[in-house]
């Protein structure tokens, strides 16, 4: 089916010189991000994120800093216990009155008031040393892994888990560690080097 800015403007409400006028500051940007709430939750889920990611590959906004695709999920467990109040999420630990409100339903625990440790957790991987060498000339292997070496080195978390590629890898960048440990597609293509005993402590 085509979809021109006017047919696009009678499904949305919106007006065609607005779709026009978005599509261009896109495509003509230094960087951009596609950042959406529920983008997922459509029948046609796979294919919405299919078509952001295909869109940012069109226009270069894969692979480098300020730039990329993050079509959030919408269930509470995927964006985790804070999102939702369960935990008071990004209060700051150093505030004895947070700390108070934290503690209170959990019985009064005296909780610690220096900042902790920093670990990330994410699909994508943070660094091209996450692809194997076989990969690391391949376009697409940008839809796997951004170049965040510069940010991880500025901000330097204590730890990196990563998934999306299909082979092991720990390594250090900085002070941070970098580890994946992907099964793989079992049926197909398991990682030989998968540990599913695999702990890590901080």
């Amino acid at each position: 089916m085509n979809y021109s800015p006017e047919r696009v403007a009678e499904l949305t409400g919106l007006l065609a010189g607005q779709i026009i006028k978005a599509a261009r500051t896109y495509a003509k940007a230094k960087a951009a991000a596609i950042f959406c709430m529920g983008i997922t939750q459509h029948t046609v889920g796979s294919d919405n994120v299919a078509a952001c990611a295909n869109l940012a590959l069109l226009t270069g906004n894969i692979g480098k800093r300020g730039a990329g695709v993050m079509p959030l999920r919408g269930q509470n467990n995927v964006q985790g216990a804070c999102d939702i109040s369960m935990l008071p999420g990004y209060a700051a630990v150093i505030d004895d009155d947070i700390r108070s409100q934290i503690a209170a339903p959990w019985g009064g625990t005296n909780l610690p008031a220096e900042q902790g440790l920093t670990v990330v957790v994410t699909h994508h991987a943070p660094s091209i040393q996450s692809i194997v060498d076989r990969y690391r000339a391949d376009p697409v292997s940008a839809a796997f892994a951004s170049n965040m070496d510069d940010f991880i080195l500025e901000h330097q978390p204590r730890l990196w888990i990563h998934g999306h590629t299909h082979e092991s890898f720990d390594y250090e960048i900085g002070k941070n560690r970098v580890v994946c440990n992907p099964r793989g597609y079992a049926s197909t293509e398991e990682n030989k080097g998968f540990r599913p005993d695999y702990t890590l402590e901080v």
